[in-house]
This record gives structure tokens, C-alpha cells and sequence, in this order.
């Protein structure tokens, strides 16, 4: 019931914050963009969608800009835009954002915006997937292609969500080259087109996020199949072993343990094998599990499905292997409580040779000042 009247709150207070928005920001001269989206949407590039979600740490928002449906003819200081949000779409032409302009005024999360991390950007969306961005908008529009206000998050791994609090302002000092119906220029000209944001950065895979059936939020023995390259944000709800999955067959393994009184942890994971140990072992057949030394409060079992695999490894900071775990028939097991990253293989491996820094030389110099003397300084 909680989450209900929060859900409902949120949904309010977006929809509040959307209507001040578009009846704060109208061009005067309206003829190219006349509004800006406050909410926040990462991009699909799977499906070409928009979806407005949470916006995780390393990853980008995109704010849509607006123009509205059909331009109108005549005087361009008098051109004017009804306000009337049914009439908004998308903006697809280039030339109402050649030369424009972002700055940021933050109230809060500056830090957490990449360098150099605001830009204006082209992205496709299909015309298929538009619901979940303005619909009317979408539907109306005769392009895939649209430009979008991209801000930047940096990279972190935290347990914890931020918020980024800003006011975006737009200014474009060019007209544009193209013509209405009779002829006369269009004005695309933006002054001072402000817009607040209010966005959360997190993790799209939380136990915040009330639309993934609490499978973040630990209440059980197990938490199966996460996926590689994928952050997940746990939170635990239990006081027993819990048995979490990673992988997919056939390089796939468990790890077992007592999480009662676990905090929240971040976990992450890949299936690459180091370019440097394959170039050492170019005749062995490996796996590997790399996580992100995800620490538990205490040592669990570590159980790998090992077929035609002999030797398990970790390997360590410093580039070297080292031996562990135990076999028994086609499973190797082995105790830790962090998640390091790990190597499978079918015959003993070879470390990666350590990286040799080429000596620095030192080039002398000729003393310009004479050069027909040919003297160094």
C-alpha cells in the first residue's frame, strides 16, 4: 500500500512538473524549438526506445526538444505557438538546433556529470516503441531521427542513488535557411528557453525499482540467472544462504552464502578472458568470470560447472595466478567472500608476461638561435 501512494505521488509530481515546464518555456518567436522535456529517458539502442526509468551511473539522459506541428507563414517577430502541448512533436530538423546552445545552472549533482557530458544529440526512435515518450508528440512526427539534450553520467559503482538537480537554458542566435509556404524565413531563433530537471542516477537493475517483482530484493535461497555486463543494486530481506547465479552455460557458476545481516551490494560481472592470458595460452581452452571484488560479510562456496576443465584460477591484481579450488568430477568449488576474477581451464595456465616500459631517451635539442652552427644546447 505504501508503494502504491508513492507510485501514485511520483506520477503526480511528474505530471505537475511537465505542465509548469511547457508553460514556462514559450519561444517568442516559435517557429522552431518552443519547449523542452523535463523528464529524463535512457535509450534503447536494442530497440530504438526511449524509457523513462532511472538513469544509471555511466550511462546517459536524454531530455527531448520540442517544436510544434505545422510552422506558420508571416511576420517572424509576431509568429507566436498556441501552447498547446497536443500540438508539440519532435524536433527533426537539424537546422533548428544548428548552433544551439546548453548551459547548466545546478543545484545539485554537478559532480556526478561526466566532463564535458551535455551536448545536443541525434538519436533514432522508432516509430513503433513511441509510448513511451509523449506519444502525441511521436505519432505526429515524419522522421525516425530526433534531437535530444544528452547529459553524461559518470562512471561509479555505489550502493546508493543520487539525484541530479538543474535548470537547462537553450539559446540559438540563427535564424536557419529554411522558407515557409510563401516564401518568407523562418525563424528558429531560441532565447533563454529554460526548462528544471529533477533526475534520479542509480541503477536500472534495483530492488528500488518496484517493477521488477522484488527478484532484487533478497527474500529467498536463491537469486538465479543474473547476467553478465549488467549492474544489479541487492538489497537482502533474509537470514539464510542464499545461492546466487551467474552465467550462462556453459561457463556458469553459483556462489552460496549466509547473507544474514547483509547490507546492500553492487554486483557486476563479464565473461571476457584477458587478451594477454590468451595470448600466452593460445592452446588452451578457458573461461572466464570476472566480477567487480563485490564484498559479503562472510565467506560462501563458490561452485563452477567445470566440463573438460582441469585447472581454475584466480587471477590477481598484479597480472599472476594463482591455483584454487577443488574438483570433483565435472564441479570445482572454492571458499571466498570476494568476487574476484576468475579463469577455467582445460591444461595448466601461463601468467601474461608483466608489460616492459620502454626507456625513456632523452633527444637533445638544436639551439635555434644559431642554427647554422648546428650547436646543441
Amino acid at each position: 500500500m505504501k508503494k502504491f501512494f508513492a507510485m501514485v505521488l511520483a506520477l503526480a509530481m511528474v505530471l505537475s512538473l511537465t505542465a509548469v515546464s511547457f508553460a514556462k518555456t514559450v519561444n517568442e518567436t516559435h517557429q522552431g524549438v518552443v519547449a523542452v522535456d523535463p523528464v529524463a529517458h535512457r535509450y534503447s539502442a536494442d530497440y530504438d526506445k526511449m524509457i523513462e526509468d532511472v538513469i544509471q551511473y555511466g550511462k546517459s539522459a536524454y531530455y527531448a526538444l520540442f517544436t510544434y506541428d505545422e510552422p506558420k507563414t508571416g511576420d517572424d517577430d509576431k509568429e507566436t505557438w498556441s501552447g498547446d502541448e497536443d500540438t508539440l512533436r519532435l524536433v527533426s530538423n537539424s537546422e533548428m538546433v544548428d548552433g544551439m546552445k546548453v548551459k547548466v545552472d545546478y543545484e545539485m549533482g554537478k559532480d556526478l556529470v561526466a566532463d564535458g557530458g551535455v551536448a545536443i544529440v541525434k538519436k533514432r526512435v522508432s516509430a513503433a516503441t513511441t509510448s513511451s515518450l509523449l506519444g502525441p508528440a511521436l505519432t505526429k512526427a515524419d522522421s525516425e531521427y530526433f534531437y535530444f539534450i544528452e547529459i553524461k553520467v559518470a562512471a561509479k559503482e555505489a550502493t546508493s542513488d543520487s539525484d541530479i538537480i538543474a535548470t537547462l537554458e537553450i539559446n540559438k542566435s540563427k535564424k536557419g535557411d529554411d522558407k515557409a509556404a510563401d516564401g518568407k524565413g523562418l525563424n528558429y531563433k531560441v532565447k533563454d528557453l529554460q526548462v528544471d530537471i529533477s533526475t534520479n542516477v542509480g541503477y536500472e537493475n534495483s530492488y528500488l525499482d518496484s517493477d521488477l517483482d522484488n527478484q532484487l530484493m533478497v527474500e529467498g535461497d536463491s537469486v538465479e540467472e543474473l547476467e553478465p555486463e549488467t549492474y544489479y543494486l541487492l538489497k537482502y530481506d533474509y537470514d539464510e544462504e542464499t545461492e546466487l547465479t551467474f552465467g550462462l552455460e556453459p561457463n556458469e557458476g553459483t556462489f552460496t552464502v549466509d547473507v544474514s545481516g547483509q547490507g546492500k551490494n553492487l554486483i557486476w560481472f563479464d565473461t571476457l578472458l584477458n587478451d594477454a592470458i590468451a595470448d600466452a595460452n593460445p592452446d588452451a581452452k578457458i573461461f572466464a568470470l570476472n566480477f567487480n571484488n563485490v564484498k559479503f560479510n562472510r565467506t560462501g562456496e563458490f561452485t563452477y560447472e567445470a566440463e573438460d576443465m582441469e585447472y581454475a584460477y584466480q587471477l590477481m591484481a598484479d597480472g599472476s595466478l594463482k591455483l584454487i579450488g577443488e574438483f570433483d568430477g565435472e564441479e570445482v568449488t572454492f571458499k571466498t567472500r570476494v568476487l574476484g576474477q576468475y579463469l577455467f581451464s582445460d591444461v595448466e595456465l601461463t601468467a601474461a608476461p608483466a608489460a616492459v616500459e620502454e626507456p625513456t631517451v632523452e633527444v637533445p635539442t638544436v639551439d635555434v638561435t644559431n642554427p647554422s652552427t648546428g650547436a646543441i644546447a
